[in-house]
């Protein structure tokens, strides 16, 4: 039970890790996207 609990937080963390990439990229494109707009 507890290794179990343990890779569910892992496995948040990792989302969160994720999310936060993805994140970043989408802000990296939009200013990209940006740029050649101008």
């Amino acid at each position: 039970m507890k290794e179990k609990k343990m890779t569910a937080v892992e496995l948040k963390r990792k989302a969160m890790q994720a999310s936060r990439l993805a994140y970043q990229q989408a802000k990296k494109n939009q200013e990209l996207k940006a740029v050649e707009r101008i």
